[in-house]
């Protein structure tokens, strides 16, 4: 591994919640703020505390945390036309704040500055190098974030069409001004922006080595922006050009399409670029910043993100996974643990014995050749209607079945269910039949709909034999059809149903042509594991 060093600027709590419903509570962002600096992160740019009241309490108490390598940043504006350094309210907010760095944003495109800005060109660049020397001798470390900064240099304009090439010559030259004044008036660290997300890497690298070129004692960063769907392209491209800092956020979560992704980012660059970006330590706990950001945000997890996803390391593929019990590895791109993730397989049309068999052995069961060809062929519906890739705990309960391990603790006799309303109200009516040991019960229960009603028929059926029992709850379930012909020829319907009996959760699913099969296979699912695990845990059962 190359000994370079890179540094990574997170913006997830200025650029990520400018993305839409991105809200997050004070005390998640402090742990996500604690999690960063173990996941190796440098700086945290935490917003812009002139304007934003969130911002400015969450920099207030983010400076009490103990971190050990993570520098907090506040975000802020040059000074206005006519307007002195020391009276700008975005500088004495950054100052105010007492953090160590201050990153500061300023127009490097001409068109801004006259179209935008309302101010002459040399006016705003005094308006830069002034801010940027108020902040520097208040003792901060400054970041100037050249906006706009590759349209600039390409020389496009409004929605990036080209400029005329007199227009195009003059915006690349007042870029080259813009950041020899930043770089003269103290600016540490010199951060060209893909504001609009429309660049590739050759033009990035174009534009790096244009500047560089003409400022060859300057720092320079990159900030991507998705929008070609290609930030985090942009920004390798960028850390293999020579710049010293990546700005970026967690999940690439940012405006319009987001901003470059670090959890996809900065595995590239250790992993598959060799370069060193965190300890092996720290990239370790890639997936979990990731999962716990997603959580924070109150975000649904993308299962398809390169190597924090849930299905980043999953294959259902039964070629694949025969493969991979023979050597590990073949169908992966690097070692799922280096980056805290598992490898995994799952069941479903395209699986194969070679998936069944190591699913099961992950879940503690043995099965043989035979055993998986019997169970695939036993399970058809649920193997084709996704009910084991919806359902580990139905599939552990089948796998159990096939070797003849199971303990039928009930036997569902018969049922049925009809619907109605009452007062104008619909509701649903079900009558469930159920043989324990050599008693057979009858009941009848009503409920908001004929699937409801079948979950209570069940469990008052139940309950009076497994007293444990009265604590499981039904929190929810989902009806799903799906594209897949019954033997009968008839369309399939997928039930999922989360269940809860004190500490335990599970999700059971049934797939059957008819909704209330389906969900009385679930729902019998989800009885039998409870009663199995109580017994497997020595719990007592009455």
């Amino acid at each position: 591994m190359l000994k370079t060093w890179i540094e990574i600027l997170d913006s997830t709590f200025r650029d990520g919640r400018q993305q839409g419903g991105m809200n997050v509570s004070l005390s998640s962002a402090l742990r996500l703020i604690s999690l960063m600096d173990r996941a190796g992160y440098h700086v945290a740019e935490l917003g812009f505390p002139v304007s934003d009241d969130f911002a400015k309490e969450l920099i207030s108490e983010a400076v009490k945390l103990p971190l050990k390598q993570l520098k907090l940043a506040a975000f802020g504006r040059t000074r206005k036309a006519g307007e002195k350094a020391e009276n700008c309210p975005d500088l004495k907010a950054i100052v105010a704040c007492k953090v160590p760095v201050a990153v500061l944003v300023c127009k490097s495109r001409l068109l801004d500055v006259i179209e935008a800005l309302k101010v002459t060109p040399e006016e705003n660049l005094l308006m830069i190098g002034e801010s940027i020397e108020f902040l520097v001798q208040s003792g901060l470390r400054v970041i100037l974030d050249l906006e706009l900064g590759v349209d600039a240099y390409l020389g496009r304009g409004s929605y990036g069409q080209p400029l005329s090439p007199k227009e195009n010559q003059a915006s690349r030259q007042y870029l080259l001004q813009v950041a020899t004044v930043g770089f003269e008036s103290g600016a540490d660290t010199l951060v060209v922006c893909d504001t609009t997300g429309g660049a590739s890497p050759d033009q990035v690298v174009g534009n790096l080595n244009w500047l560089r070129s003409r400022l060859p004692a300057a720092k320079f960063g990159f900030h991507g922006h998705d929008d070609n769907g290609l930030a985090v392209a942009n920004s390798r491209a960028a850390v293999l050009c020579g710049v010293k800092q990546i700005q970026g956020t967690i999940n690439g979560y940012g405006e319009r399409c987001g901003n470059a992704n670090l959890t996809t980012l900065i595995p590239r660059l250790q992993l598959k670029d060799c370069l060193k970006v965190v300890s092996p330590e720290a990239l370790a706990l890639t997936t979990e910043l990731s999962a716990k950001t997603a959580l924070a945000f109150n975000r649904e997890p993308s299962e398809r993100a390169p190597f924090v996803g849930s299905s980043a390391f999953k294959t259902f593929a039964g070629m694949h996974a025969s493969a991979e019990v023979r050597a590990n590895g073949i169908y992966f791109q690097s070692q799922p643990e280096l980056v805290g993730n598992s490898r995994c397989f799952g069941i479903n049309a395209q699986s194969g014995v070679s998936n069944v068999i190591i699913v099961a052995k992950h879940l503690g069961v043995e099965l043989s050749h035979n055993d998986a060809d019997r169970l695939l062929k036993a399970n058809r519906l649920m193997v084709y209607g996704g009910g084991f890739e919806a359902s580990e705990t139905s599939f552990l309960m089948a796998c159990r079945r096939i070797i003849g391990h199971h303990r039928d603790y009930m036997e569902i006799m018969d049922f049925s269910t009809t619907t109605g309303k009452l007062h104008g109200k619909p509701f649903g009516k079900a009558e469930v039949e159920v043989r324990i040991g050599k008693i057979s019960e009858h009941t009848v229960a009503k409920g908001k709909g004929p699937v409801s009603a079948l979950y209570a028929a069940l469990k008052k059926a139940v309950v009076p034999h497994y007293k444990m029992l009265e604590n499981m709850h039904l929190k929810a379930y989902d009806l799903h059809a799906i594209d897949v012909p019954s033997e009968e020829g008839e369309a399939t319907v997928r039930v999922e149903a989360e269940f809860r009996l004190d500490d335990l959760r599970i999700t059971t699913a049934g797939v059957n042509s008819d909704s209330t099969h389906a969900a009385m296979d679930a729902w019998s699912d989800a009885v039998q594991y409870f009663l199995w695990k109580l017994r497997n845990d020595n719990l007592h059962l009455d």
